[in-house]
């Protein structure tokens, strides 16, 4: 009786693949909250705090996880940042065109009103 109870509970092999998940679930999450940190910062125009980012080895050309899929310098063009632009520029950020509009950061910075982020 004392057996069947005993081998009911789950061994002790399981454990450890739980806690690698657990720990990949909360480092997905921690990664998920940065990358939300280093758009904020780009969208506000937070030269310091991206900066930060950019020198602790955040790729400047990574997509926002939205709708949008922006990258920083896309962002920052839509919102007129000229630092962020100027300092994404810095750290060879491309101008390459929008994965789904096609246009570049140069044309979202024109058609957006914000020709300061052209120059």
């Amino acid at each position: 009786m004392m057996e069947s109870f005993i081998s009911s509970f789950p061994t002790w092999s399981r454990e450890p693949q739980s806690r690698t998940r657990s720990r990949q679930m909360r480092s997905d999450i921690v990664h998920l909250a940065r990358e939300r940190q280093f758009f904020s910062a780009a969208k506000a125009g937070d030269k310091k705090k991206f900066r930060w980012f950019l020198d602790n080895g955040y790729p400047v050309d990574m997509t926002e996880n939205d709708d949008r899929k922006d990258t920083a310098l896309i962002a920052a063009c839509r919102l007129g940042r000229t630092d962020i632009v100027q300092l994404a520029l810095e750290f060879d950020a491309k101008n390459d065109p929008h994965p789904e509009y096609g246009q570049t950061a140069l044309q979202v910075a024109v058609s957006s009103g914000h020709r300061s982020c052209v120059q």
